[in-house]
């Protein structure tokens, strides 16, 4: 605990509606015991899907429908109403353990409860397709891009923080000599 003492500031990120009462009382908390400290909150925000071996950003209502959703990632129900919320339609939803490998046994699990649910794709988390990239799916596979959303405080304090460390030392101009 006594190394928080050196940051600069906190940031709490994902925070979301469920968790918004104990973010306020953790940032209570960390303003207590470290005065002078801000404490900034962060979101994530939906704002479309790409698809497996493309960047290309494409809105969310143009998605084929149903999808079977799948993701290793330390809160999977968040992701699962991220999309509940953007209204995505799923036929099902497999939730992994974070950080999971994806063996050729996992993949083809997938593939056959999407298919057994209809599926006509399939979404996961950025971060899981990275995982995907040398693997192929029958059925197109997506991945849910998000953005983080931070208050215009956070971004001016950031700022003011890197021209602290940015602004160069004084320059010490030696004078002409005169003849």
């Amino acid at each position: 605990v006594s190394a928080l003492n050196r940051c600069h500031a906190f940031v709490l990120t994902g925070v979301t509606d469920t968790n918004k009462k104990r973010c306020i009382l953790f940032k209570e908390l960390l303003q207590q015991r470290f005065p002078g400290k801000p404490v900034f909150q962060t979101s994530y925000q939906p704002v479309g899907v790409t698809q497996a071996g493309s960047d290309i950003v494409h809105e969310i209502s143009t998605l084929p429908a149903p999808l079977y959703a799948f993701c290793g990632i330390a809160q999977p129900e968040l992701f699962h109403k991220s999309l509940e919320e953007k209204s995505v339609s799923l036929s099902g939803f497999m939730p992994l353990k974070d950080h999971q490998s994806y063996s050729p046994s996992l993949l083809k699990k997938i593939s056959t409860e999407a298919e057994k649910c209809g599926a006509k794709g399939l979404i996961t988390t950025e971060k899981d397709l990275v995982k995907l990239q040398e693997h192929s799916f029958e059925s197109p596979c997506f991945a849910l891009k998000m953005e983080t959303h931070t208050d215009s405080a956070f971004l001016q304090f950031i700022m003011d923080e890197m021209t602290k460390f940015s602004t160069p030392p004084p320059l010490h101009r030696k004078q002409p000599l005169s003849v």
